[in-house]
């Protein structure tokens, strides 16, 4: 939250030069350095993109070095007109690594996401070897690529994927991994790689919501071993967090709650864990389908 008058009043400054100029380098850079803009500022999307156009054209590696990147607000044809501008003299590698880790970004926020992670896996796959080993964030956008078109593949990443983060910072790769392979139902690769939640250091970077996440597909995993005694705990586990600004923004976690409700089992601890995710999602328009389910099937079984 932006505080104090003049802080405020000089951001009011830079939008209005941007929109005044949308080619003004020195006020799109001072634009982009801020991943958000007062709220007076109703057209602050679009003044993004065009300061992040501005600044990414002229100097191409600001698309790594600044904040934010903004590639989930450009549209096809400017993602198309940024790419023929992402562009590093006589390195080929590095033109494409760029390339590919834009469109890797955008699909992120896609609904249809695999187009998007096609054009990436393109400019990602003439990327040599030798420069991939020294990119950190290329394996990172490699991976998500794969995630979603070639799970096969995917496997073969993770064990490189989580080693391009340090230790204290694995968490939120290691949630997306098991995301990812639960949602193949590949359960042996699960447990697998569950093993190296619990062998993260003490002082790692870990948020309320990969708690939020772990637990429920540690029951995911419970349920499909037959280990259902173990499944109150862990929704209750799920839910012993504070929120965060994933949690509160977010989308809830119910895939284990809906097999529950589809198999009539621990409605009670269900309808404790979809209330507790009304406190962080509130706008989750499936929480009160869900609710109204738990409760039909609660009085059906006690009548």
């Amino acid at each position: 939250m932006l505080k104090g008058l003049l802080i405020n009043n000089a951001w009011l400054k830079y939008a209005e030069e941007v929109r005044r100029d949308p080619n003004n380098l020195y006020y799109c850079t001072r634009l982009l350095e801020k991943g958000y803009l007062p709220g007076e500022i109703g057209d602050s999307e679009v003044l993004m993109r065009q300061a992040a156009l501005t600044v990414y054209k002229f100097d191409p590696l600001a698309y790594l070095t600044s904040f934010p990147h903004t590639s989930d607000l450009f549209s096809d044809s400017e993602l198309e007109e940024l790419t023929a501008t992402l562009v590093i003299n006589d390195n080929e590698d590095a033109t494409n690594f760029l390339r590919g880790k834009l469109w890797s970004d955008a699909a992120r926020c896609k609904d249809n996401p695999e187009p998007y992670i096609r054009r990436s896996y393109e400019f990602l796959s003439q990327v040599s070897d030798v420069t991939a080993a020294s990119e950190p964030d290329y394996i990172d956008a490699l991976a998500e690529c794969c995630r979603l078109i070639d799970y096969d593949k995917y496997k073969t990443l993770i064990h490189r994927l989580l080693q391009s983060h340090e230790p204290e910072w694995r968490g939120h790769a290691l949630v997306r991994i098991l995301e990812t392979v639960a949602l193949h139902h590949d359960w042996e690769t699960f447990t697998y790689w569950r093993k190296e939640w619990d062998l993260l250091p003490v002082n790692a970077h870990l948020c309320e919501c990969y708690f939020n996440g772990v637990y429920t597909l540690d029951g995911l995993l419970a349920l499909e071993h037959g280990k259902i005694a173990s499944i109150p705990q862990l929704l209750h586990k799920a839910i012993d967090v504070r929120g965060c600004p994933h949690l509160n923004t977010g989308a809830a976690r119910l895939t284990l709650i809906e097999q529950l409700i589809d198999r009539r089992m621990f409605l009670d601890d269900s309808l404790k864990y979809v209330e507790a995710c009304e406190n962080f999602y509130g706008e989750d328009e499936r929480l009160q389908p869900l609710k109204n389910s738990i409760k039909i099937l609660t009085s059906t079984t006690n009548e």
